[in-house]
């Protein structure tokens, strides 16, 4: 071949180098186009996936705002099996919820009985609280929670006495009758026994029956038969709201330098109560012992008998609340330190009964007085109760109360399900256990009369 050959006109590059260049750069051009078009795809799913997350993230928020909205009108669901088949489906993989769920179906489909709504919601919910294995927490109907938040605040309708039964239960025997309650402007005196109630007999309604038909509105009226000295007599009460009397005081029936305070409960108008019967016994009835009966005191709010203590101890820790969470709160006496020594000095010497009814709040009061030396303790080992509930209401009114704290005594070990031991540990005889608390006589009761013998 003649070298010239290899040459086009005009042009010094050989033609072979040429083709080469040309098929390279198509190669790039292709490259390129290639590499533009995965970019522009990846860019497109990138902005896809962006705007398909944030429209996923929108539906997320919108079902989950849809099913809280759903809950919070959860009246609205005709039935068990309605409500789970609104739950998302992470719920819906929660046994106790596929259980219901397919007990309701069941019941709803096939049973040949009618079903209460109201009963059936109220006992699972009773049921729900039973089972989560809290011994002190309970579910309340609207009307029961009611008289629950009254009870705490200390204020009951009805005509203002306690009262024990006879060994058969027959009838109601008044023990107690408050001072500014209707039996008391009646004249019903402690000692008359109830034997009909609105015309009926108690011992054809039952004890329980029988007293809940005494009870009632503010404003009514009620009718009972009572006798006394063996005369029987009808009276007609209006029942009205009164501030139970959660402490009462007397005067010992024969130490006549002794006052005794019984401490029935724990509520919020007990503290004020507390420290008039104290103002009464020192100031007034010049006693220079007290004894705190807290037998029988089933307990009550914290904030009740932290006030108390509060009067009573000096400057400290009066009790230390642990949270399910971890967190605890202290809480202590006045900095001013104890308002009842510069009421009325240190000399005055205190005695606290227990028995093994004696629990909750009214063991905090025990443990305090006796972790500061303030009070020697008698009688028998308390319940033991070293926790707490908290009060919820529901939004259709019923109401919910449910352990969530403990809380321990200023200086010994929380007592929760171990009790109290009294410094003098001393039971009632077979004769006076055989009676209610408020029908012994001072000297009837061995257990008041140790404490006394201890405090000389």
């Amino acid at each position: 071949m003649d070298f010239k050959e290899n040459y086009q006109a005009g042009n010094n590059e050989p033609i072979l180098q040429k083709e080469e260049k040309q098929a390279k750069s198509l190669k790039s051009y292709i490259a390129i186009t290639v590499l533009i078009a995965v970019w522009a795809a990846l860019l497109t799913f990138i902005i896809t996936y962006i705007v398909l997350q944030s429209n996923y993230e929108k539906e997320k928020d919108l079902i989950k705002e849809q099913y809280t909205q759903k809950l919070d009108a959860v009246g609205e669901f005709n039935s068990i099996i309605e409500l789970y088949n609104a739950l998302p489906e992470e719920a819906r993989n929660i046994d106790m919820y596929k259980k219901l769920a397919y007990i309701d179906y069941y019941y709803r489909t096939m049973y040949a009985g009618e079903i209460n709504n109201d009963d059936l919601v109220y006992l699972i919910a009773k049921a729900y609280v039973l089972g989560a294995g809290d011994k002190f927490g309970n579910y309340y109907s609207a009307d029961e929670f009611k008289t629950v938040m009254s009870d705490t605040q200390g204020d009951s309708v009805g005509i203002g006495v306690y009262v024990t039964s006879d060994a058969n239960a027959n009838t109601i025997k008044i023990s107690y009758v408050m001072k500014d309650g209707p039996a008391n402007k009646a004249g019903l005196l402690p000692g008359d026994i109830v034997t009909h109630v609105e015309g009926e007999s108690v011992s054809d309604l039952g004890y329980y029956v029988a007293i809940d038909k005494i009870k009632g509105q503010e404003g009514t009226e009620v009718t009972i038969t009572y006798v006394r000295d063996g005369e029987s007599y009808d009276i007609t009460l209006v029942r009205e709201k009164i501030t139970v009397e959660s402490v009462i005081y007397t005067k010992h029936e024969t130490e006549k330098d002794v006052g005794i305070i019984r401490i029935i409960e724990f509520n919020n108008s007990t503290p004020a109560q507390f420290k008039n019967a104290i103002k009464q016994a020192i100031s007034t009835d010049k006693c220079k012992s007290l004894v705190f009966d807290l037998r029988g005191n089933p307990g009550g709010t914290l904030t009740s008998v932290l006030e108390m203590l509060d009067f009573l101890l000096p400057s400290g820790t009066i009790a230390t609340v642990r949270y399910a969470d971890g967190t605890e709160q202290k809480y202590l006496s006045d900095e001013a330190g104890e308002e009842f020594s510069a009421l009325y000095g240190d000399d005055v010497k205190m005695a606290v009964l227990t028995n093994g009814y004696t629990a909750s709040a009214a063991e905090l009061f025990t443990c305090a007085l006796k972790d500061y030396e303030k009070a020697i303790v008698v009688g028998e080992k308390t319940y033991g109760k070293g926790c707490g509930q908290s009060v919820i209401p529901l939004p259709d009114g019923c109401g919910l109360a449910f352990t969530t704290f403990l809380y321990d005594p200023p200086k010994s070990a929380n007592y929760n399900g171990v009790g109290i031991t009294p410094n003098i540990e001393k039971e009632l005889s077979e004769e006076a256990s055989s009676k209610n608390l408020f029908d012994l006589s001072h000297n009837e009761d061995d257990q008041l009369k140790a404490a006394v013998e201890a405090l000389k």
